[in-house]
């Protein structure tokens, strides 16, 4: 699996739409066609670490402490790190688990890579803390899109976060899960309370 836009294949839309032809899938909304692409284009080696980690586990930029707000003190240090463990959910996988706190005070486990996870540890170690101006991740997030042809004003970190939501739910529907179940944990990845949340945010054009 090369890529998003490789994993949205008419084939695999094919298999969802077999088992769930209530659903009108397709169309990426607010996500990335290519964030793979996009994050390969990112120069800054934090921005694009930062990327990565929302393309791998939901959080939002704040998540990977980038926020909008100039008040707010979000932030990736050695308290997020929970190492490695088993997927809570996929639990033929082994990732690692970070912890964070996001919009309105939600605190959730978040999972990268293993690889991502270490890279994240050895950042971490050499600067401190991941985090940084919001404005400047925006800044990188959209020239890379610009250059990867993908730009659009309203993506922007947030994009990404859709990237991984319509990532996550068609996996977890191909690997059997209902899709009560998918919606549930998808919304509960992006740091959302409410398990309907993918389906009224996440789930690309209709």
């Amino acid at each position: 699996m090369n890529s998003f836009r490789d994993f949205c294949s008419e084939k695999i839309l094919d298999a969802c739409r077999a088992r769930h032809s209530y659903i009108r899938w397709g169309g990426y909304g607010r996500a990335f066609e290519d964030p793979e692409a996009l994050i390969a284009a990112i120069l800054d080696p934090m921005h694009q670490l930062a990327a990565k980690i929302q393309l791998e586990s939901g959080c939002r930029g704040e998540g990977v402490g980038f926020a909008r707000s100039k008040f707010s003190k979000s932030k990736l240090d050695v308290h997020n790190m929970f190492g490695i463990i088993q997927d809570p959910y996929f639990l033929d996988r082994e990732v690692g688990e970070i912890r964070t706190k996001e919009k309105g005070g939600y605190e959730s486990s978040h999972y990268v890579s293993v690889d991502t996870y270490m890279e994240l540890e050895a950042f971490i170690a050499a600067h401190g803390s991941l985090c940084g101006d919001y404005r400047s991740y925006l800044q990188s997030i959209n020239k890379a899109a610009k250059e990867t042809g993908q730009y659009h004003p309203k993506r922007g970190p947030h994009g990404i976060k859709h990237c991984f939501a319509q990532r996550f739910f068609k996996e977890a529907i191909l690997s059997g899960k209902s899709t009560t179940s998918a919606e549930i944990e998808t919304s509960r990845r992006c740091s959302h309370r409410r398990g309907d949340v993918f389906r009224i945010s996440y789930s690309g054009r209709r």
